[in-house]
């Protein structure tokens, strides 16, 4: 990995390839992260509450999967808007939503930062890193 300077936050979202955002929600910030504007192929982690993310911005990516379609129904201030989300994690595992479909798909997952979503995006970094590493 490479570490290099960016003048702005929507410039790292322009720019790399695996976003995680964890910007300590203080209500009082605007957001400043338009989703629209990830490269192609490029992943975010949005453990924050989505609190730097301008939100409408999320319908211009390809995947949005969020932790748990029950809990994000119950809950009056939601993650996102229900139209751009397209699955959530027992989704994924069960294999009900392929997730991303094209190495160009911009995707995210956004959720509450409960332990359940820790857990899977570990457990997903750690497949990815074994891919990687055998393909080497």
């Amino acid at each position: 990995m490479t570490a290099t300077a960016c003048s702005s936050g929507q410039d790292v979202a322009q720019t790399s390839d695996l976003l995680v955002t964890t910007v300590t929600h203080t209500g009082g910030a605007a957001p400043f992260l338009d989703a629209s504007g990830m490269k192609p192929g490029a992943f975010a982690a949005i453990v924050d509450l989505a609190a730097p993310w301008k939100r409408d911005s999320f319908g211009a990516l390809d995947c949005v999967v969020i932790d748990d379609f029950v809990q994000e129904a119950a809950l009056p201030n939601k993650l996102c808007d229900s139209a751009f989300i397209h699955g959530d994690l027992t989704g994924l595992v069960t294999g009900q939503l392929q997730g991303r479909t094209n190495p160009n798909d911009r995707t995210a997952f956004v959720f509450w930062g409960h332990a359940l979503g820790d857990l899977a995006l570990s457990a997903l970094a750690v497949e990815k890193h074994r891919e990687v590493e055998s393909a080497f």
